[in-house]
């Protein structure tokens, strides 16, 4: 999303955010998400997913050439980060929006995927789901 300074007018008795639901919308005023992979050198954008709703899940990229992240219809999902192909999608249950980690155990290496309820993003096109549950649902990578 594009964030912008801007003042930020308070309502007593009316839930601030930070910002406004309109600050994650595309031009024509539906909401949608994306994830990009930019050069840190030139800024030129090297791919892009979008997606149906605002991302609020991390992204975590390994040192094997994968990106880690999900979306609010509970997708965990792994991309290729130099194409930014999906290669990999695991139904959670519920929405995905808390950052994915990483960690070795025995050479093995785990990734780690939050998902559960959807809190703020009702206010911006939040898909209906089932499940709200939390759970942390724990990958193992080939070696």
């Amino acid at each position: 999303m594009q964030l912008k300074k801007a003042p930020l007018p308070v309502t007593q008795g009316v839930m601030l955010l930070g910002g406004s639901p309109g600050a994650m919308q595309a031009d024509d005023q539906s909401s949608y998400g994306h994830l990009s992979a930019i050069d840190p050198t030139t800024g030129a954008i090297k791919w892009r997913y979008v997606d149906d709703h605002p991302l609020f899940g991390g992204v975590l990229a390994t040192g094997e050439g994968l990106v880690f992240s999900g979306n609010l219809t509970g997708s965990a999902m792994a991309f290729d980060d130099v194409t930014g192909a999906v290669l990999w999608k695991f139904q959670t249950g519920a929405p995905v929006r808390g950052q994915p980690v990483t960690y070795k155990i025995g050479g093995r290496q785990y990734v780690v995927i939050p998902s559960g309820g959807v809190g703020a993003a009702v206010y911006v096109g939040a898909p209906a789901l089932a499940g709200e549950g939390s759970a942390l649902i724990v990958f193992a990578l080939p070696r």
